[in-house]
């Protein structure tokens, strides 16, 4: 899975909120979904022996989206 896809996933979610498409809990919702799934990825991915490059940027960069 393209961990890449995901962030833009996560941004498509903010934009429904923000159109009022979606309700708060529905986007807390999926932002916990998309994040697990984004998990998931970086965990089961081929570039395992770099999980710790990955856990640090890519949770700064979930915090600062």
């Amino acid at each position: 899975m393209n961990i890449n896809i995901l962030f833009m996933l996560l941004g498509v979610c903010i934009y429904n909120y923000y159109k009022q498409y979606w309700s708060l809990e529905y986007l807390v919702e999926m932002l916990l979904k998309i994040y697990l799934l984004l998990l998931f990825a970086v965990i089961f991915s081929v570039q395992r022996s770099n999980l710790h490059i990955y856990t640090s940027s890519y949770l700064f960069a979930f915090i600062t989206f």
